[in-house]
């Protein structure tokens, strides 16, 4: 489900792009203790992201359902790399629409895999309590 309106923003960050940073972090010296945030510096409504996928796959917009926010819900979380831009030289390389294909296609290829975690019962369980009964699994 989409919490609210569907137009609150994230930061999206592609694994690519953030395996090797940490690395490099960890083999820094005189980070220890420095906050460093590992950003896009963009946001992406939670819509756009439901709107990419539905159309990527040609499903309909009809099956995008917004339930009540939740409480506390932040409307807007976008970091700065600019600190570890400064310290490392680092930027992200993956524009979140590439990013979010591949992520698209990992799925596709390897459904097999993910379908056996969702029928699991411990993992339907997770999901009856965390929604509170406002998701139904379907596969």
């Amino acid at each position: 489900p989409i919490y609210g309106d569907g137009t609150a923003k994230r930061d999206w960050l592609y694994v690519d792009d953030l395996l090797p940073i940490i690395w490099k972090i960890m083999e820094m010296e005189g980070v220890d203790g420095e906050v460093l945030n590992i950003a896009t510096g963009k946001g992406v409504t939670i819509n756009e992201i439901a709107d990419y996928i539905l159309n990527t796959l040609n499903k309909p917009k009809t099956l995008k359902r917004h339930v009540n926010e939740r409480e506390g819900h932040i409307k807007q979380l976008i970091g700065s790399y600019k600190k570890v831009e400064q310290l490392l030289g680092w930027s992200p390389t993956v524009e979140f629409n590439q990013g979010l294909r591949k992520t698209i296609t990992w799925y596709k290829e390897n459904r097999e895999w993910w379908t056996k975690i969702l029928r699991r019962d411990s993992y339907r369980k997770f999901v009856k309590s965390w929604y509170k009964g406002r998701l139904q699994l379907r596969l």
